[in-house]
């Protein structure tokens, strides 16, 4: 079936004829699978978040995210059995070339959200458009590791997940019948399966998990909106090779950090950096529109 996860705008059937749907953010998916941990433990949620009961898998319920056994990475898109990410921001295309643009040291700007000096992205002409396709992990490597060729392998991402326009009407409550004048409209994703070559392909979302990988099994969980079922399949042989090494002979003193996922910092873009990188400075950000969150 296809999956739907809500924006944050408030959608109300009858008053809005259309409700906006994301990509799901980090935050969706840790719920989704807190939610089947504690059903598969038959805790009680209410007790779970006031603190009264510990959880025998999670624990305590900690609001702030910071002490919890739960941890995840993801969620990235996965077809037959290769992860695909979306582009980092700095790509650009001009003329079927690909182009990985720098902080343009000659150039200094003021930003209004802090008050560190930023050097703005050097674009290759003013007619270059940003990268949108997807990358195959392989090829976020070569970007990583700084051996990126002229173009990068793109895959579009309708070859993988498709946006499907759904089509819903308010029911009456007490006699379940439809209400007149409440008709709605919802994009949902549409992940591509197909049988071909006497070989099945299908896509899914991937998520690395932590902590508590010994209670989630091959089953049928619920997950994002209008409670849409989706099926947990195991893959506990699965690893993403370490590059670490390779990313450091080729250091020249400076490094791009790349998420793989949407972020939340304290002060707008400007991620922490982690203790190993004391000496960083922060020299120029490519990112994109905010996306906003809500309860």
């Amino acid at each position: 079936d296809t999956l739907f996860f809500r924006g944050n705008r408030p959608f109300t059937a009858g008053v809005d004829s259309f409700a906006e749907s994301i990509y799901p953010l980090p935050l969706a998916i840790y719920g989704a699978i807190g939610d089947y941990i504690l059903k598969k433990n038959d805790t009680n949620l209410k007790d779970f978040f006031d603190k009264n009961t510990n959880d025998k898998t999670l624990e305590r319920y900690d609001e702030n995210l910071q002490d919890t056994k739960l941890k995840i990475k993801g969620p990235l898109l996965y077809y037959d059995g290769i992860v695909y990410f979306f582009p980092p921001a700095n790509i650009f295309k001009l003329n079927g070339g690909t182009f990985c643009c720098y902080p343009d040291a000659s150039r200094i700007v003021k930003w209004d959200i802090t008050n560190q000096d930023l050097h703005p992205i050097s674009l290759p002409e003013p007619d270059a458009k940003p990268l949108t396709n997807l990358l195959s992990i392989n090829e976020i490597y070569k970007y990583l590791k700084n051996e990126w060729l002229p173009s990068f392998f793109e895959v579009p991402k309708e070859s993988v997940v498709m946006d499907e326009l759904r089509f819903g009407h308010k029911l009456e409550s007490q006699t379940l019948t439809v209400a007149e004048g409440f008709l709605y409209s919802i994009q949902h994703m549409r992940f591509q399966e197909k049988l071909e070559e006497k070989f099945y392909h299908k896509a899914g979302l991937m998520v690395a998990v932590e902590g508590v990988s010994d209670v989630i099994s091959d089953e049928i969980t619920i997950i994002g909106g209008e409670r849409r079922m989706a099926k947990i399949v195991v893959k506990n042989n699965f690893q993403l090779p370490d590059i670490k090494n390779e990313i450091i002979s080729n250091f020249n003193g400076k490094f791009f950090i790349y998420l793989a996922t949407p972020a939340i910092f304290s002060e707008g873009y400007k991620l922490k950096l982690r203790s190993s990188f004391d000496d960083a400075t922060l020299v120029g950000a490519c990112v994109h529109k905010p996306i906003y969150i809500s309860g």
